[in-house]
């Protein structure tokens, strides 16, 4: 303060601030964004005033402007040294100039080496992982082995030894296609990633060849399998379908497999017929490369051969690499290919799972109560319903928990044991792969393996004896485990022949085979039966009570139904209602009474989640091997149940009848007949 009452300072301390501006050579207002540099006098002028008509092929190529000034011959007044040191140009000030500011050059901007530049994405790569497996389910825990470590995007196998109804396998995370025969041996499949779109475009399955090819986005993957050459595979035949695969029209297109041929283009030993015929049909279009490398593929008899080949077509050749992982317990060695291929992912809602065990069911009651008790909306049915879900829903996401589900890992990992006799394999096959010591090795691992398997087996029976003191379902969880389950291939063949994985396309297809099930059926017969129905209650309405439904009936319905945990399309299950207070039963009794007073039913209940289970024994690919299950509103059941027991009485069914009535089956319908 006494410094400045001496006057030593000034009031406003500091530099004058002078905002920069940047008249326009032309109509001399300012310029903002929208405008070009003089490449002599460096001012700037508005897009508007120069003659140029589109900025953005101005600034990509020409960058010549010359404003009228320096056109009329007035460079003799800018000095020379401007000239000479002119910066590189850019198209637009750095910052948008204001009026009334002292005028200044604008900076310069750095050159472009001087720019920092993000690190650049590393190119999407696609992996694949070839491999004559001689027998899917022999090779099962070394096929979880190699997937586990590689984590190949596509997997192509041959002589699966599989037939159409046995998927044998099928690792998590994959959707599977086949071409198998109808007896067992040979046989192809080819495992793509879930969330990638397929199609099968061939599928061959016979003596001289399988061949199973599919198209995802621009790419096609051919998996093939060529039995050795004898009397029942002629040349000749081989020959047309070894065309008819290279004549496959695609810019990106890798044919792997096992052709059982043999040339020195793929660094075979010896060259015999069938390699001849192949290198011919190469050479004579000359689209496609051999991708093998300096190494063979299998190792048998002593003798170290290449019958495993990868082609692709030039394209994709320049940026594939091809190598072979490790000595598995087979004659063949697994192939990984690896190809710059962008493949679009299928986005997926998350799948959201509660955990019901862990759920606060005493604060989800009492937030229900509270809700209910400050309800003071409509009373029609529509709005008792739309709160009713509204307020089961909220409370049910705040104290159930509940998050993302996570498929549980097939592949756990090998012992320290197993993964020693690994490394020591790996070391003799480099040093010799003919070398007698691996036979012996490969036997010791899957005997280490087996034993694995049976002290996992042991471990859990162990701990089902102490689960089943507290937990009576114990046995029967592990008994249903122990059964194969039917699983679903992925793809899924459509009425006009082409087989998808889309799930829009499949979704519409089995929709539509659902409405087939009644379109050309005669409904004659069930309009005189609903008609004769009607005539009926009418004649019976008088009968029937006409009371109100209590509380007691809609407690009793709901203490009568399973704790389901399904929900359906409102977001509710038959457990949250046996969870619920008192006075949100009061509710859903002034519901249902609503519902029936007024002739309406809510929208909720009209609707049902559907889901297609498919049938054991049945083959997966097809749309009639699945069933439909439906999953209502279970409001809406708790009211079925609640009219059927006022109407069983009046229900008149025929005395020979067994189905669908109660106390009534099988068995009661045999002994009546004996």
């Amino acid at each position: 303060m006494m410094i400045r009452l001496s006057n030593d300072v000034e009031t406003n301390p500091g530099p004058p601030r002078i905002r920069i501006s940047y008249p326009c050579t032309e109509c001399t207002k300012n310029v903002g964004n929208n405008s070009v540099q003089c490449t002599i006098c460096l001012d700037w002028t508005h897009l508007r005033c120069t003659t140029i008509v589109d900025i953005n092929h101005y600034a990509k190529y020409l960058r010549n402007h010359t404003c009228s000034k320096c056109q009329a011959g007035a460079q003799a007044a800018i000095p020379q040294a401007r000239k000479a040191a002119a910066p590189t140009l850019t198209t637009t000030p750095t910052a948008r100039p204001t009026p009334g500011a002292k005028r200044r050059l604008r900076p310069a901007p750095p050159p472009p080496s001087q720019h920092t530049t993000k690190c650049r994405a590393k190119p999407a790569t696609t992996r694949i992982l070839s491999w004559n497996v001689n027998g899917w389910s022999k090779r099962r825990s070394e096929l979880a082995t190699i997937i586990a470590k590689e984590k190949p995007d596509i997997v192509c196998l041959q002589e699966t030894k599989l037939d159409k109804t046995n998927l044998g396998y099928t690792p998590t995370g994959y959707k599977v296609a086949l071409a198998s025969r109808n007896k067992f041996g040979g046989g192809v499949c080819t495992m793509v990633r879930d969330d990638w779109i397929f199609t099968i475009s061939k599928t061959t399955s016979k003596k001289t060849a399988e061949i199973l090819s599919i198209t995802i986005d621009k790419l096609i993957v051919t998996n093939v399998y060529f039995p050795p050459r004898s009397s029942d595979s002629p040349t000749a035949e081989v020959r047309e379908d070894v065309m008819e695969i290279l004549d496959m029209a695609s810019e990106k297109h890798i044919i792997t497999g096992d052709w059982n041929a043999h040339a020195k283009t793929w660094h075979s030993h010896k060259t015999d017929e069938r390699g001849a015929m192949i290198e011919d049909e190469l050479d004579t279009r000359g689209v496609h490369v051999v991708l093998n490398e300096d190494s063979f593929t299998r190792a048998a008899s002593g003798v170290l051969s290449s019958p495993d080949i990868t082609i692709s077509t030039s394209d994709l050749a320049a940026c594939s690499s091809w190598r072979t992982c490790g000595v598995l317990n087979t004659d063949h060695l697994p192939v990984i290919i690896d190809t710059m291929a962008e493949i679009p992912k299928l986005v997926r809602p998350n799948r959201i799972m509660a955990n019901f065990k862990k759920a606060n069911w005493t604060d989800f009651s009492d937030s229900i109560e509270t809700k209910v008790a400050c309800y003071a909306g409509p009373r029609d049915a529509y709005s008792l319903e739309n709160f009713l879900s509204a307020t089961i829903t909220r409370a049910a996401s705040k104290h159930i928990p509940h998050g993302k589900f996570t498929p549980t890992r097939e592949h756990t990992g090998d012992t320290r044991e197993i993964a020693e006799l690994t490394r020591e394999r790996e070391r003799i096959q480099k040093r010799n792969p003919l070398d007698s010591n691996v036979k012996a090795l490969n036997d010791k691992i899957e005997a280490a393996r087996r034993e694995l398997r049976r002290l996992c087996g042991h471990q859990k029976i162990e701990d089902m004896e102490d689960k089943r003191k507290i937990d009576c379902n114990a046995l029967w969880r592990v008994i249903k485990g122990l059964k194969p389950k039917t699983k679903s291939t992925g793809s899924i063949k459509l009425p006009n022949g082409t087989t998808t994985t889309n799930p829009k396309t499949i979704a519409n297809a089995m929709a539509s085979s659902l409405v087939a099930v009644g379109k050309d059926r005669d409904c004659r017969e069930e309009r005189i039966a609903w008609r004769r129905t009607k005539r009926r209650l009418k004649k019976l309405r008088p009968q029937l009570p006409a009371s109100s439904i209590s509380h007691a009936e809609v407690k009793l319905a709901i203490l009568k139904g399973k704790p389901s945990k399904a929900l359906g399309p409102d977001g509710i299950c038959h457990l949250h209602l046996k969870h619920v207070p008192d006075n949100c039963i009061n509710l859903m009794a002034e519901l249902f009474n609503a519902s029936i007073d007024e002739n309406k039913v809510p929208d909720s209940w009209k609707k049902a989640n559907v889901f297609m289970l498919p049938k054991p024994g049945k083959d997966p690919s097809e749309i009639k091997s699945f069933r439909p299950v439906s999953l209502l509103s279970p409001v809406a059941k708790v009211l079925e149940r609640i009219i059927l027991e006022r109407i069983r009485r009046e229900i008149e069914s025929p005395k020979d009848q067994h189905a669908f009535k109660k106390n009534h089956s099988t068995t009661t319908a045999i002994t009546e007949a004996t």
